[in-house]
């Protein structure tokens, strides 16, 4: 995934400083958002420079969020969350 963010961002589409930001939302597949708090990256689209996030606490599904704008409002990246661990049950947003 850093190849493609890197690819991305010599040709100008997104931020080279934003880099280690978008590769840390990738790997960990979680993030805090200030407002709706805990959510599940659930897609990463780099064609469209997008992420899709399920925050639960909202019951918003899918909602896109642009590449451009993750690294400086999902700042807050939740590293310690892995499948399986208790946050991660919370991240089930109904259908």
């Amino acid at each position: 995934m850093r190849e493609e963010f890197e690819k991305l961002a010599t040709e100008g589409k997104i931020r080279a400083k934003d880099l280690d930001a978008l590769e840390q939302l990738t790997e960990s597949g979680y993030c805090m958002h200030r407002t709706w708090g805990l959510g599940k990256i659930t897609t990463v689209d780099t064609v469209l420079l997008r992420f899709l996030i399920d925050f639960p606490s909202w019951r918003m599904r899918d909602h896109r969020w642009w590449a451009l704008r993750s690294a400086s409002c999902i700042s807050n990246v939740v590293p310690g969350i892995r499948a399986g661990h208790r946050l991660g049950k919370w991240t089930h947003v109904p259908a």
